[in-house]
């Protein structure tokens, strides 16, 4: 489905998560980590071309979460750089509050791993 649908689509990125997560639960693991990737490559280009958009920086931070969460290291560096951007975010007052609360869950994962 995804090869079909264009990157500018206002859908791609829901379309490409579910796809991956689909294929990490159905043990697919390495080419659910390969399309995180690709999604996290692309949320940064979003991200660092139009910086102040609030949505581009928050899907960078779900892309690195999901990085994360897919890496066989536990994803420390993906969750200190999400930590960044979400700090960023509350600083400049553009962090929506549903949002919040990802700031202390990361706090706690960056600093107890286990």
């Amino acid at each position: 489905m995804l090869e079909t649908l264009p990157e500018t689509h206002p859908y791609f990125f829901f379309v490409a998560d579910q796809e991956a997560t689909s294929d990490r639960a159905l043990g697919a693991t390495e080419r659910a980590f390969r399309r995180y990737e690709n999604l996290l490559e692309r949320n940064k280009r979003l991200a660092q071309a139009e910086p102040e958009r609030a949505d581009h920086q928050r899907d960078l931070v779900i892309s690195l979460l999901k990085v994360a969460g897919a890496e066989k290291t536990g994803g420390i560096k993906s969750f200190k750089r999400a930590l960044t951007i979400l700090d960023f975010l509350k600083d400049s007052e553009r962090l929506a509050t549903v949002d919040e609360g990802m700031i202390p869950e990361l706090k706690r994962l960056i600093e107890n791993p286990d």
